[in-house]
């Protein structure tokens, strides 16, 4: 079998230490490097996703407790807000909306959840 050509990617300790401590509890048959390869493909194909379902649609900034969106389609920046563990989007007055899940889908939206 023929392998696919590798390159080489470096990356800090802090950075190595938090991948190979998930890698570790996930408990799969994948080594390091293909586990990493697949979990950087994934988040290429969810920012392709999202480009796609929603490309009038731009994070600006994230706050402690809300995620500010650039929505083109309405000309307008929309606030999706935290509280109570839940999302609410301020211009559709709802916790299900497009805005809303834009905003689950952002990596980053984890900092909101663990402050």
């Amino acid at each position: 079998m023929v392998q696919p050509k590798r390159h080489n990617l470096t990356v800090t300790s802090e950075i190595y230490d938090r991948v190979a401590k998930i890698y570790k509890k996930e408990k799969t048959d994948k080594s390091l490097t293909q586990w990493v390869s697949d979990k950087l493909l994934l988040a290429l194909e969810k920012d392709d996703f999202l480009k796609s379902y929603a490309p009038f649609l731009s994070k600006l900034t994230i706050s402690e407790n809300s995620v500010i969106i650039r929505d083109e389609k309405i000309q307008r920046l929309v606030e999706v807000i935290y509280r109570d563990n839940k999302f609410w989007c301020d211009v559709d007055k709802e916790e299900c909306c497009v805005h809303v899940h834009f905003a689950l889908a952002l990596p980053e939206l984890a900092e909101l959840q663990n402050k």
